[in-house]
């Protein structure tokens, strides 16, 4: 079977993934993360009446400059008291404009003597004054189906006075890993045996999409093993996702089981690291294989999974493309779309792209230190530092940092 190009796979990956359609409502302190099923028009004007952007004195412009006597005050949550020609409201920040205010001096601007203050300068209208409607207008498209709702959309709902949203029910996910040597955290390692970094890694990055998840024990490399990983009811499941066994190993039976089994998609990408990756229809549900490299594996979920995780949501997966040039040579010829870990600096020439981490398919700690990914063409030869590049803004990736330090010292740059 060929190699599949990145975006023929991504076409398949969401033609066989339907978005979700079952819908729920919750209140708005649990619907951090969850996605939008309705589109939400703005019920009111924010703020909903004239107001003082910070303590001082209500006055009239055509009073100013002069003497003005003190009638009052008002505070936030007060109803505004009237006031008449050479008077003024001593006013708090928040507070309802009184009617025929057209300004707010602010307190450290004026001279109070008694019950007087004296205003020595003409002030503009509309000073200190947060108009009605400033920040949201009633009417307006607030937000949309298919947006995911972060802290800030969510103080956006309850300042327009909803206490709850109608969002899509969770996807749900089987996350199977797979590998005869793999043991979980905390149990005793033998000789040739090390953890399974992948479950809780992989569970965490769904937990990020909002994924119910279900895990099995690690299945070992036997064809029977997969075959009993996979004897359960998957119509609970919208995305059943594996990592190990898919590559062209004597122990690889995730793709033998899914070749028998299941009806397969595609085997193997044209992209480097994360080519071993294959997807099927098994049981009228969608698998998703993944190598089981973290390395590797975490290249095909930002570029593949990830959007497809955002189509069950309704949404689209964007990735921030920036030009810049590479810091040093990457003497690797590229037969497969290349995708290199790198911390992205801003310099005094311009963004440079510093690739000496680690690119090792197994290595997950230069993920952590990367700020994005670089893309290198299909048939690039080696480059040299200074050649032009795109590098890859992965929302959630690194710390996508902007300032210009000392470069690393190399993380056991090993490349393949």
């Amino acid at each position: 079977m060929p190699y599949t190009s990145i975006e023929q796979a991504m076409l398949l990956l969401q033609r066989h993934a339907a978005p979700l359609s079952a819908t729920e409502t919750v209140a708005l302190k649990w619907a951090r993360g969850r996605t939008l099923a309705q589109d939400v028009v703005c019920p009111l004007d924010v703020p909903p009446f004239d107001r003082a952007a910070m303590d001082g004195y209500a006055a009239r412009t055509a009073d100013l400059p002069g003497r003005l006597t003190i009638a009052g005050s008002v505070a936030a949550g007060e109803a505004p008291m009237g006031f008449g020609p050479g008077e003024t409201l001593r006013i708090f920040t928040g507070a309802p404009i009184p009617q025929g205010a057209d300004t707010v001096i602010e307190q450290e601007a004026v001279l109070r003597q008694g019950e007087h203050v004296d205003i020595s300068q003409t002030v503009p209208a509309g000073r200190n004054i947060s108009r009605r409607g400033n920040d949201l207008r009633q009417g307006q498209d607030l937000l949309y189906t298919g947006q995911r709702l972060s802290s800030f959309e969510i103080g956006q709902l309850a300042a327009v006075g909803l206490p709850a949203v109608t969002v899509f029910r969770r996807p749900r996910v089987f996350l199977l890993t797979t590998g005869n040597e793999l043991r979980q955290p905390g149990q005793q390692l033998a000789p040739g045996q090390i953890f399974d970094a992948n479950q809780a890694l992989f569970q965490s990055l769904l937990a990020h999409w909002d994924a119910e998840v279900t895990t099995a024990a690690a299945a070992g490399d036997r064809l029977d093993a997969i075959r009993s990983a996979f004897d359960r009811d998957l119509s609970a499941f919208d995305l059943v996702i594996t990592t190990g066994g898919v590559s062209v190993g004597d122990f690889d039976f995730v793709i033998d089981f899914l070749k028998r089994d299941a009806d397969l998609l595609f085997w193997r990408l044209d992209m480097h690291p994360g080519k071993a990756i294959a997807a099927a229809r098994l049981r009228d549900r969608l698998v998703v294989a993944l190598s089981g490299n973290p390395g590797a594996a975490l290249t095909s979920w930002f570029v593949l999974v990830s959007p497809l995780l955002a189509h069950l949501h309704h949404a689209q997966w964007h990735i921030q493309e920036v030009p810049g040039r590479l810091l040093h040579d990457f003497p690797k010829p590229t037969r497969g779309t290349r995708f290199i870990r790198a911390r992205f600096l801003n310099t005094p020439t311009g963004l440079v792209f510093d690739t000496r981490l680690s690119q090792a398919s197994d290595a997950i700690r230069s993920y952590a230190l990367a700020d994005g990914l670089v893309r290198v063409p299909h048939g690039s030869g080696p480059l040299p530092a200074g050649t032009e590049a795109t590098g890859l803004i992965i929302p959630g990736l690194g710390r996508q940092r902007l300032t210009w330090d000392p470069p690393p010292q190399t993380e056991g740059a090993a490349m393949t």
